[in-house]
């Protein structure tokens, strides 16, 4: 009896369709020489909306820590760190840490539009 039990669990076991498993992938930030010069790029930019635009754009093809993405925001003036702040959120590989890049923002009311922002 004990023997066509098991005999049946290895036929349904042969049965049973293929898992494949993927391996995570793993999401690096940018490495500390590209974030620097990244980071130069910033603070060289004349005005905050091309400090923007340029976190915009490398936003699009790169991650941050929580940490990297406090001091780009830092290096945008304070009328164009939501806009930054915004761009970077989404690409922050510890999201648990992003209440740095929100403790950044040089204005109160700065800090509640992002926080309204991100809600969304």
């Amino acid at each position: 009896e004990m023997r066509r039990e098991i005999l049946a669990l290895r036929r349904a076991v042969l049965r049973a369709p293929e898992v494949v498993r993927e391996r995570p992938r793993v999401i690096l930030p940018m490495d500390a020489h590209a974030f620097e010069l990244f980071v130069r790029d910033v603070r060289r930019a004349p005005f905050a909306r091309d400090k923007v635009a340029i976190v915009e754009d490398v936003a699009r093809h790169a991650h941050f820590t929580a940490e990297q993405a406090r001091i780009v925001v830092r290096a945008v003036e304070a009328w164009g760190q939501v806009d930054a702040a915004y761009a970077l959120y989404p690409r922050v590989v510890d999201p648990e840490s992003f209440h740095l890049v929100v403790g950044a923002l040089t204005f109160r009311s700065d800090r509640d539009e992002l926080r309204e922002r991100i809600r969304r």
